[in-house]
C-alpha cells in the first residue's frame, strides 16, 4: 500500500509524462523550455526528485493549464480533454 506522499509523487511524475507526450515534446525539449538540464527534468519525471513549485508554476504557465492539473490525475485529464475527466488524454 502506498502512502499519501508516495501516491502524490507518482501522480506528479505520471502527469509530467502525460502532459509532455500530449503536446508531442521530448524530455530534451521540456528541459530546454524550462531552462533546466535534461538530467534534472528526467529526475522529476521519474520521481527521483520532487517537482519544485517554481518549476510546476512555469509548466502551468507555458502550457496554459491550472497548477492543480499537475498534481491530480483527473484534473489533468479534464484539462486535456476540455473538462471531461472520464476520458484519457488523446
Amino acid at each position: 500500500m502506498y502512502s499519501y506522499k508516495e501516491v502524490f509523487i507518482i501522480t506528479v511524475e505520471k502527469n509530467l509524462e502525460i502532459l509532455r507526450e500530449h503536446f508531442g515534446k521530448s524530455q530534451t525539449e521540456m528541459s530546454e523550455m524550462l531552462g533546466i538540464s535534461l538530467q534534472r527534468y528526467n529526475h522529476y519525471e521519474n520521481g527521483r526528485r520532487k517537482l519544485p513549485v517554481d518549476i510546476a508554476k512555469s509548466i502551468s504557465e507555458k502550457f496554459n493549464i491550472p497548477l492543480d492539473a499537475l498534481y491530480f490525475e483527473n484534473e489533468l485529464y479534464a484539462v486535456l480533454n476540455n473538462n471531461d475527466p472520464n476520458q484519457k488524454p488523446a
